[in-house]
């Protein structure tokens, strides 16, 4: 703070005998207390005024950097969406695992004849071919996407078309390789995949979908899709499919119910979830169950719900077991089945590559799908510690301890893998790749898999 310095100043026509006078007057008694009080709390109040002056200062300036970043970013982030939009997609090779070598004639002969077993939607996969019968890939121009305000109204009403915003949507079941196929697709030039699981549609919230779509998966000559697990046992979620998506096509994993439960089990401990006792969780989910249960390992239910089969009197008798009864949801789109043993990187290279091929085609792409190399396990990285805790809650479900439960699980195996086998694949809507494979890996649900061996 500035010092004062105080000036008197004496006229010269005053005597020295009035000064005398003066200086000998008694002295005016002051609370110097007081005076000390008052000068320390003005001190105070003026260096918390200049102090608050400061800050606000400083809080302004830090703001407007901010705000002139924030719009630089925008703009540099518009103009290169802008850029690749106008420029024609490339090819770039992706590095891959080794696999065992395939000879050129088997792999030619596959490439140019796909999987006749296979259910596919037509002989070219909807792509474009020149003399030579190679694929053609696209090099148009990507079209924008039209004005968001088009199809969004307010915070959560969609009343525009939002159906090209998603191709194909992976649904199901949870612990059933989604988390690897999400991936595995997003690594194809021609498929982009949402890198977080996308449930709106389950909950009402479709128009915060639109919205995150539009930010994460920009123009483009590529097939979209996204991935929600649940939603193939949500029936609101399915029926948002048939109002918003009709065009939408679906890929649906499976796995045994027995191996299937203790590893959803495991997932959960392995996420620092309390979990109850394994014979707890038979039946429908409860309160404390964290969504395992062995009701949700009836995976027929949910695929009869999307109406692909007649449900004539003759099916009914696989749902006979009243955890909940059937709700149909009846979908226009169509359904690309595999068993999550088919993604297995130790797959007899053929049986591989028609895999590759009869989901390219089912996604109706210009070339054949790159190898799979990865495998995805989701969940949260945990510390040694934690992971020595963990592994000592997880459930080994071939343990003795737990036979009632397996012998409950594969009563209702049985019952999924006839129905899924006798009914649901003479659908023309249902594809899938390897039938033979496919069928032999669900007979094996009737089978205890801590008994049974590996099925190649």
């Amino acid at each position: 703070l500035p010092s004062f310095t105080t000036v008197l100043y004496i006229p010269s026509s005053l005597s020295l005998e009035h000064i005398h006078t003066a200086t000998t007057m008694p002295p005016i008694k002051r609370n110097n207390n007081t005076d000390k009080r008052k000068k320390k709390t003005s001190a105070s109040v003026v260096k918390a005024v200049l102090l608050v002056g400061v800050v606000g200062l400083w809080t302004l300036v830090a703001w407007s950097h901010h705000q002139v970043a924030k719009q630089q970013q925008t703009l540099h982030e518009n103009n290169n969406l802008a850029e690749k939009a106008s420029t024609p997609a490339v090819n770039t090779p992706r590095a891959t695992t080794p696999t065992t070598p395939i000879s050129l004639v088997e792999q030619t002969k596959l490439e140019q004849h796909p999987n006749p077993n296979a259910k596919l939607l037509s002989k070219t996969g909807g792509q474009q071919r020149n003399n030579n019968n190679d694929a053609v890939v696209a090099t148009t121009t990507a079209k924008p996407y039209p004005d968001i305000d088009s199809i969004v109204t307010g915070k959560y009403n969609v009343t525009g078309d939002m159906s090209f915003l998603v191709d194909f949507a992976i649904i199901g079941f949870p612990k059933c390789g989604t988390s690897t196929m999400m991936e595995y697709l997003d690594q194809s030039p021609h498929t982009k995949v949402a890198q977080k699981e996308k449930c709106e549609l389950g909950t009402g919230r479709q128009a915060k979908l639109v919205r995150d779509l539009y930010a994460e998966l920009p123009p483009g000559n590529f097939k979209r899709g996204i991935k929600c697990p649940r939603d193939l046992e949500n029936e609101y979620a399915i029926n948002k499919y048939t109002e918003l998506l009709p065009n939408t096509n679906f890929l649906v994993g499976l796995r045994h119910p027995v191996k299937w439960f203790e590893s959803f089990y495991n997932f959960r401990v392995y996420n620092n979830n309390p979990m109850p006792p394994a014979m707890e969780l038979v039946g429908n989910c409860g309160k404390y169950s964290r969504h395992v249960c062995t009701h949700r390992a009836r995976f027929h239910q949910y695929l009869a719900n999307l109406g692909k089969t007649p449900l004539a009197e003759d099916e009914m008798k696989w749902f006979k077991q009243r955890g909940r009864e059937l709700r149909l949801s009846p979908v226009k789109g169509k359904i690309f089945l595999y068993h999550v043993e088919q993604l297995r990187s130790d797959e007899p290279p053929l049986r591989q590559l028609a895999m590759r091929k009869d989901l390219s085609q089912f996604l109706d792409l210009p070339e054949v799908l790159p190898p799979m190399t990865i495998w995805r396990k989701p969940g949260k990285n945990i510390s040694a510690v934690q992971l020595e805790v963990a592994n000592s809650k997880r459930l080994d479900i071939c343990h003795p301890n737990h036979t009632d439960i397996r012998n409950f699980l594969i009563e209702q195996s049985k019952d999924a893998a006839e129905w899924i086998l006798q009914h649901f694949l003479k659908s023309e809507d249902v594809f899938l790749s390897s039938p033979d494979h496919f069928e032999a890996l669900l007979k094996a649900w009737e089978v205890d898999p801590c008994n049974a061996t590996a099925i190649n």
